[in-house]
């Protein structure tokens, strides 16, 4: 297993964290990664994700995924899965910290993809995941 992993403590708390997170038809709005992602949200909801891919310089792509993690102001995860090119569990983890949210924000990916992309590869991931990470905290600053 290959992990993208990222962190930014939010001066919201995690139940509006959660909020923003989970409203996915506001996606386009404020999320630079994710551009949209059609879908009712729940546990074992199917999307569609449109999204600006990290490994091609933005270009847009698109993946169905199904939420495989719903824990209401705790956790979100979905899993796109097109084995053996590409198994991938994209996840946010919300912990109440300072009071705020201390917020991790990842993906667990596996096959033969992640192995072509390397560590480097991977590496140019972060920039991406952090910018929905600063994105997610400005929108939520606004919203105040």
């Amino acid at each position: 297993m290959k992990r993208v992993l990222t962190s930014r403590q939010i001066e919201a708390p995690p139940e509006g964290v959660w909020e923003l997170l989970a409203d996915f038809s506001r996606y386009p709005e404020w999320n630079p990664l994710i551009r949209a992602a059609e879908g009712s949200p729940g546990p074992g909801a199917s999307l569609r994700l449109t999204i600006a891919r990290p490994d091609a310089k933005g270009k847009i792509g698109r993946m169905k995924v199904r939420i495989v993690q719903w824990q209401p102001d705790r956790a979100l995860a979905w899993r796109g899965n097109l084995w053996p090119i590409f198994d991938g569990t994209h996840w946010f983890r919300l912990t109440p910290k300072d009071g705020g949210t201390f917020l991790e924000h990842g993906e667990d990916m596996r096959g033969i993809y992640p192995l072509l992309l390397g560590k480097s590869g991977r590496a140019a991931y972060v920039p991406h995941y952090e910018a929905l990470n600063q994105a997610l905290a400005r929108r939520l600053a606004t919203a105040a």
